[in-house]
């Protein structure tokens, strides 16, 4: 049986992502993927900066493909509106079958400040893959892990 599921964006890039862009309850995005498919959908241009809303978000995020308009100088900037890591916690949902963390990590110069990184595995299962950051692909990064918190359970 085929996946018969059609995802519709209804996101126009009037340009290239550039700046700070809000996810949460009141910001511009959702999800904190929702806000990784239109930078990857519209692009960026320069330092992009995803401030986060407090609350609990789970999720898997892909950072494997590089960004389309981002330089060497450029980084990817997740971090807490709060500037309290308790306030954000990106966790997984608990289904550890696979080999892959809160982050796959594959792409130079991305930053996590002030930001709760969780990953759970299924209580008395067989994997135990789960993982805060799976890095992939040797990449080399300067990411600022000052006042966060990674928890493996």
């Amino acid at each position: 049986h085929t996946n018969d599921t059609l995802k519709v964006n209804d996101y126009i890039c009037s340009g290239p992502i550039s700046g700070v862009v809000t996810v949460g309850r009141t910001g511009t995005f959702a999800s904190i993927n929702e806000a990784l498919s239109t930078i990857d959908l519209c692009g960026a241009s320069g330092t992009v900066t995803i401030s986060i809303q407090p609350g609990t978000y789970v999720e898997t995020l892909d950072l494997t493909t590089p960004v389309k308009g981002m330089t060497s100088q450029d980084t990817l900037i997740f971090e807490s509106t709060t500037g309290d890591y308790a306030n954000v916690i990106i966790q997984t949902d608990g289904d550890a079958k696979t080999d892959k963390g809160v982050v796959e990590l594959g792409i130079d110069n991305v930053a996590f400040r002030n930001i709760t990184l969780y990953s759970s595995t299924v209580s008395g299962g067989a994997y135990t893959y789960a993982k805060c950051v799976n890095i992939k692909n040797n990449c080399n990064n300067q990411s600022n892990y000052s006042n966060k918190s990674c928890r493996n359970i």
